[in-house]
């Protein structure tokens, strides 16, 4: 049982590795921003004729403009606003592309934001969810997979040092720093104002 859990402690931390870095930097870019100067940002618009086929609900519009005009990103929900048009919105680290389809359904215009690198590394942190295509479900696979890697990195390091000969003090204050830690913050969390 030992070596297994050595196995899982050694290969889960391996698959975590580069994730967990990418994750650390993007994350120090976020709580470090004097670190990494902001600029701005680039922002151009385009107004493009459509005829979007009849049959189509809001979604599979808001698709068929994606592919017709080359709108790459994870795709959030569609908007309908009061006046009768539709906004989707696809977002991709360092660029954010917004769509809006007149009443008409006519027109689309446009609207193409690119971001400086600290934005871009903002985009890196907090991709989530699966929506979109193959590539964003895998990258949402992955996020969950570095989670249960690091549940996995922790509880086998855990076990290993539950079940290892000596203990030594040092071991036990930051196991109980790190749990009274975790126990405070949730209380906090839970009981801010």
């Amino acid at each position: 049982m030992k070596k297994l859990m050595q196995k899982i402690h050694l290969y889960t931390g391996l698959g975590l590795l580069a994730f967990v870095v990418m994750y650390f930097f993007s994350g120090l870019v976020m709580v470090q921003p004097k670190l990494f100067p902001s600029g701005d940002t680039e922002k151009s618009t385009r107004v493009e004729q459509v005829r979007i086929p009849a049959a189509l609900d809001v979604d599979e519009a808001g698709e068929w403009i994606a592919g017709k005009f080359d709108l790459r990103g994870q795709p959030q929900p569609a908007q309908k606003l009061n006046d009768g048009r539709v906004r989707y919105r696809f977002g991709r680290p360092g660029t954010n592309l917004t769509a809006l389809l007149d009443a008409d359904k006519r027109s689309v215009e446009i609207e193409t934001a690119r971001w400086d690198f600290r934005r871009l590394m903002v985009g890196y942190h907090r991709i989530h969810g699966y929506r979109g295509n193959i590539v964003w479900l895998l990258w949402g696979l992955m996020y969950d997979l570095a989670s249960a890697g690091c549940i996995l990195f922790a509880v086998s390091g855990v076990w290993m040092w539950a079940t290892a000969r000596e203990r030594d003090k040092v071991s036990w204050v930051m196991l109980a720093i790190g749990i009274g830690f975790t126990l405070t913050m949730i209380l906090y969390l839970m009981l801010m104002p």
